[in-house]
């Protein structure tokens, strides 16, 4: 896994804290643009937009709390997994 894939919206769903939050995350992560229109969770729309990034991201897995994409188990052979599995995997990769 190299660098990570963050996805946040200036004014709506998922946005860093603080300016501080924001800058730490720019030293670890890179900023896309989707290209995609997805709709895969009709229980949340804003879910979709996490969906989207992680396709213009090309990225390797989802790591979310979030119950609409957790209970999707995966999105285009991109896992959607909870912070501790994604951790676990991590650790065994080392």
């Amino acid at each position: 896994m190299t660098k990570a894939s963050a996805c946040w919206e200036t004014n709506s769903i998922v946005r860093p804290r603080s300016r501080e939050t924001d800058k730490q995350l720019r030293v670890v992560a890179r900023t896309v643009t989707p290209t995609d229109n997805v709709n895969a969770v009709d229980a949340d729309p804003s879910d979709n937009r996490i969906l989207e990034c992680a396709l213009a991201a090309e990225a390797e897995v989802t790591v979310t709390g979030d119950t609409h994409l957790l209970s999707l188990g995966s999105f285009r052979d991109i896992p959607i997994q909870r912070v501790a599995r994604f951790l676990e995997a991590f650790q065994e990769r080392r």
